[in-house]
């Protein structure tokens, strides 16, 4: 009991402290007044460079700052920020200059937000892992859908059937009441009663009664059914009115790719892909899986994120493929307008998921240290606390950003 009180209450005063770690053993470490160089590169949300190209923001970069304080130790940082340590990066001399490179040929001791895969393990040790990312696309919301078929689809066809059927009814009683009874009123002439003028009459009272205009005087004998007719039409028209109204202001929408396998059948979507190289652009190589591969001959490589999910806005049938951090940080940052609105829908499924943390030299005696902070802080909510915060801080620059 006492030490269950005691670990909630270290976890409590880890928020309350702003992440500070009061426990004395972590300081008596191999980390203690060391100085680590960390190779990284600009990647969203774990890493972002400020405008001054010196501070350094991002759920990664959090979690270090946080090892800083409770082991002691400082951080010698080479960001790239224009791609060069990307995966997979040559460099003129036609070596590597990525950060596995950076890690395997000792040149730094520390790489963030680097995805577990086993050809990496080969040339780094991994800690536990931070976090998950999955390779989701992003396609615009459907958009509303009228045609001129609204008119007529308020009623189904056999109602229509129907309604034209009793309306030639009517205009056929018309004709046969003017026709038999050729005066009216103690009239020596009945201008309906002969020729062609009674069929136009016979045609116009009811055309008139249901496009609600005038229709002048009319016989006595016809008042009867021409009231049957204003009932008809008054049920029939609002109908009518409520469900074109309801139609209209409740339109369906376009269908859109909610899946892979949906994106694969819509041979008219295009397809563009935020490639850095690495596992994205495999997975979709991969002959086993017959969906993606076929997507994969369709995709359109995009080197920036915000190209990337500007185009899936800016054209209806477009979908950009990506890992979701940093796709969905780039639209808080720019497409955002309002703080409960995000204009592009991403995808229920996902191509791949891999597993994030940072990488370290083989057999580092750091790891193990790493290992411990990381499962503290995912246990106090911490690596959660950061996601939130950094996305909320850039979904409000994203709202100042399209008010300049």
């Amino acid at each position: 009991m006492l030490l269950l009180r005691e670990t909630f209450q270290f976890q409590i005063v880890l928020h309350l402290l702003n992440y500070t770690i009061t426990i004395e053993s972590f300081k008596e470490t191999v980390l203690n007044g060391k100085i680590l160089r960390v190779a990284a590169y600009q990647i969203a949300p774990f890493l972002m460079v400020g405008s001054d190209k010196k501070s350094l923001t991002g759920t990664k970069v959090n979690f270090l700052n946080t090892a800083v304080r409770q082991y002691n130790f400082s951080l010698k940082w080479d960001v790239s920020t224009d791609g060069s340590k990307g995966p997979g990066t040559i460099g003129k001399d036609g070596r590597p200059t990525d950060c596995m490179a950076d890690i395997y040929y000792k040149r730094a001791d520390l790489t963030l937000a680097t995805a577990m895969t086993f050809p990496k393990s080969q040339f780094m040790e991994f800690t536990t892992s931070f976090d998950e990312n999955k390779l989701v696309f992003v396609t615009p919301l459907p958009q509303a859908v009228l045609s001129w078929g609204s008119i007529f689809s308020s009623y189904d066809s056999v109602l229509w059937v129907l309604i034209f059927v009793t309306v030639v009814a009517f205009a056929v009683s018309f004709y046969v009441l003017l026709r038999v009874h050729f005066y009216y009123d103690g009239s020596s002439y009945d201008p309906y009663g002969r020729g062609h003028r009674t069929l136009v009459a016979a045609i116009l009272i009811p055309y008139s009664v249901i496009l609600d205009q005038h229709i002048g005087k009319i016989p006595k004998r016809l008042i009867p059914l021409t009231i049957l007719l204003c009932i008809f039409v008054i049920f029939v028209g609002c109908g009518y009115k409520c469900n074109l109204v309801s139609f209209l202001s409740t339109p369906e929408s376009a269908q859109i790719p909610h899946t892979y396998g949906q994106l694969d059948e819509r041979d008219d979507y295009k397809v563009y892909l935020y490639y850095i190289g690495g596992v994205a652009f495999k997975v979709f190589r991969n002959p086993n899986e017959k969906v993606l591969e076929r997507i994969g001959k369709r995709l359109n490589l995009i080197t920036n994120t915000v190209v990337c999910t500007l185009n899936a806005l800016r054209e209806p049938k477009s979908v950009c493929i990506g890992w979701a951090s940093p796709i969905m940080m780039s639209i808080m940052t720019n497409l955002t307008l309002q703080s409960s609105y995000t204009p592009l829908f991403q995808s229920h499924d996902s191509a791949y998921s891999i597993l994030i943390s940072f990488g370290l030299q083989k057999r580092s005696p750091y790891t193990k240290h790493f290992n411990e902070l990381i499962s503290i802080c995912k246990d106090a909510g911490l690596t959660t606390k950061w996601d939130t915060d950094i996305v909320s801080s850039y979904r409000l620059k994203g709202i100042q950003w399209r008010e300049l």
